[in-house]
């Protein structure tokens, strides 16, 4: 039986050739040392975390105007026992305030995930919002698929070399 880590051996040793060096710079764009591959692995990851982010941005501020860039955060690269790297991106500033704060005085935990998900009312309240008297809430909202259309534009153009996924709380929509 092959194991996973002779793969892997013979993949770096390729990958060190002329010629693996080669099919990885036509392939995904990078020059390949062997010599730096943790730290060049590394800091690609960090350069494509940071796609994520403005990507996640650009999707997310149509819909929900409060959000800033500096809301969303990019994790350091973690190395998992594969040898392979993983990074979150997540969101902080997401709670707000409800239009009925004696009744939920938490207000909605995550807005992007309430946005996200969309959802539908009993009724409609009224309330204080941002110091104006008087807001409406509205009733129903069709689910936004804007992190998920964040996603599939960053895999498009990480294709090959990272893949992005969203948390389970963000796949039941």
């Amino acid at each position: 039986m092959i194991s996973e880590k002779y793969i892997l051996s013979r993949l770096k040793e390729f990958a060190a050739t002329a010629e693996g060096k080669r099919v990885i710079k036509d392939t995904y764009g990078v020059d390949y040392d062997p010599k730096k591959d943790k730290v060049s692995s590394s800091r690609q990851y960090r350069e494509w975390g940071e796609k994520m982010r403005q990507i996640l941005f650009e999707k997310v501020k149509p819909v929900i105007s409060s959000v800033s860039l500096d809301d969303i955060l990019v994790g350091e690269p973690v190395e998992d026992k594969d040898g392979g790297y993983s990074l979150s991106i997540s969101l902080q500033n997401v709670q707000r305030e409800s239009l009925q704060p004696e009744k939920y005085p938490d207000g909605v935990e995550d807005i992007v995930l309430h946005f996200s998900r969309g959802w539908s009312a009993r009724g409609v309240v009224r309330g204080t919002w941002r110091g104006v008297d008087g807001v409406w809430s509205r009733r129903s909202r069709d689910a936004n698929p804007f992190v998920h259309d964040a996603i599939r534009e960053f895999n498009e153009k990480a294709k090959g070399v990272a893949v992005a996924s969203a948390t389970a709380e963000y796949t039941k929509i």
